[in-house]
C-alpha cells in the first residue's frame, strides 16, 4: 500500500519481485527441470 503513495518504493517493489522470479527461473534451468519452466514464467 505504500508503493501507491510512494512512487519510488513501488518502482523498487516491482523490480524486486521481477528479479525474485528471474532468480527462480535461473533455478529451474539449472536444475535442468525444463519441465517447470513455464510456472515461474506464468
Amino acid at each position: 500500500m505504500v508503493g501507491l503513495f510512494a512512487p519510488v518504493i513501488g518502482v523498487m517493489a516491482g523490480t524486486g519481485l521481477t528479479l525474485y522470479f528471474a532468480g527462480a527461473v535461473v533455478t529451474v534451468v539449472r536444475a535442468r527441470w525444463y519441465s517447470h519452466i513455464p510456472f515461474p514464467l506464468l
